[in-house]
């Protein structure tokens, strides 16, 4: 591992390549941190910003130091080391941007789109050229806070000129880039796009060799197989991605393997086999502090734990359900309309209704993927039978149910 005396060169050494590109600064850094953990760059990065007498240098540093913190998932510490610097007049216009954009990071791990919109468009209102790198990087930002706002088509245009504006500069598109055309384009009902740009971005990392790299791009293919109801495909491809994580501490792309691991082996039916990378799935969406990824780990556990019969189960689906509603999110985790499901046969029929009507829902919105197609169905089916639908025949909804309720495991 480097020691904080080797980042001190390679600052060094990124100030000289980068000079006037804030963006290369930065990504040319965080680069050396993909493999193992950032402490000492961020120790580098302190000590050299308490000795830094050049002002535009010194701001850099901090932004460096802000984007190890949204590494190390202390997103909170971010606010304080940009203070002032958006609002600065007495700087470049560009560095305000970058200010900007990283502050509306936070507000996206954050599940705060809104909020983060607001600080792009501000920083966008700054910018002098659409190749500026600062104005490429927002662009992405604008991306992906549509995509997670349900704006599909609009978050595909702010990617497409990302991706544009990249190739006009001569810069690298990233595998994020293709990742995030994979996730749109599935959302949009595109498959076979969906796959192609999955497998773009899978090539590239192989290429780079980042093992938390390509264990995301394989936990995105995994993904995407489970929502084209390929559970045995998934789980091969989760088994993949979980062993590129083997010695390497990244909270985010562990949570991605273990949920994925689990689900395909509940869709399996292996029941038992997804209890444990559900459990550590939670353990890492958790300390991830990002809160979408906290709320679909609860949501999966829950949905385990119902499909396992546990006496807590309901309870489970309880929090999680009311977690992610405190959200406001507009695209829905992938556990929630089950979620619904499952609480919805552990409760009263008039509860579990209503449960149902908000399970059809969501499920409506993405039923253009086989898997939600299959519980649409399931859920449409719940509905026709519950004693509490209005359009039941009396006679049928005066017949008592028999319970639901699993018994518990022994």
């Amino acid at each position: 591992m480097a020691s904080p005396e080797d980042y001190n060169a390679f600052i060094d050494n990124a100030f000289e390549e980068h000079e006037g590109d804030v963006v290369g600064f930065i990504d040319n850094l965080m680069r050396l941190i993909n493999v193992g953990l950032p402490e000492n760059l961020l120790i580098a990065a302190k000590n050299r910003l308490q000795e830094e007498t050049d002002p535009i240098k010194a701001i850099w540093l901090r932004f460096l130091i802000a984007r190890i913190n949204a590494r190390k998932h202390q997103n909170h510490l971010i606010p304080a080391e940009l203070e002032g610097i958006p609002e600065d007049e007495s700087l470049p216009k560009s560095l305000r941007m970058y200010a900007y954009n990283l502050i509306a990071g936070m507000h996206i791990a954050n599940a705060e789109y809104d909020r983060a919109i607001e600080c792009c468009r501000k920083g966008l209102a700054l910018s002098e050229s659409s190749n500026d790198p600062a104005t490429i990087e927002i662009l992405n930002s604008l991306g992906e806070c549509n995509f997670n706002l349900g704006r599909y088509e609009e978050a595909l245009d702010f990617l497409r000129m990302y991706m544009k504006a990249h190739e006009e500069t001569g810069r690298e598109i990233s595998s994020r880039a293709y990742n995030n055309l994979a996730v749109i384009q599935g959302e949009l009902g595109n498959a076979a796009d969906a796959k192609e740009a999955y497998k773009t971005a899978l090539e590239i990392e192989r290429k780079a060799r980042n093992p938390i790299s390509i264990s995301v791009a394989l936990s995105n293919i995994s993904g995407f197989l489970l929502t084209q109801n390929e559970p045995g495909q998934a789980l091969d491809y989760a088994e993949k991605a979980f062993k590129m994580m083997k010695g390497v501490e990244d909270h985010m792309a562990l949570m991605l393997a273990l949920i994925n691991l689990s689900e395909a082996h509940m869709m399996l039916g292996n029941l038992e086999a997804a209890i444990e990378p559900a459990e550590q799935g939670l353990f890492f969406a958790t300390n991830s502090n990002r809160k979408v990824l906290i709320a679909e780990a609860k949501l999966h556990n829950a949905v385990l734990f119902a499909k396992l019969g546990r006496p807590d189960a309901a309870e489970r689906l309880k929090e999680a359900i009311e977690y992610n509603d405190s959200l406001s999110l507009e695209r829905q985790p992938d556990s929630l309309e089950r979620a619904h499901y499952e609480y919805a046969r552990l409760v009263d029929p008039k509860t579990g209704y209503e449960l149902l009507l908000k399970a059809r829902e969501v499920a409506r919105t993405r039923s253009h993927m086989p898997s939600f197609k299959i519980i649409l169905k399931k859920i449409d089916t719940a509905i026709r039978n519950s004693p509490a639908n209005p359009k039941l025949p009396s006679g049928k909804r005066s017949i008592k149910r028999k319970s639901s309720r699993r018994r518990p495991k022994p």
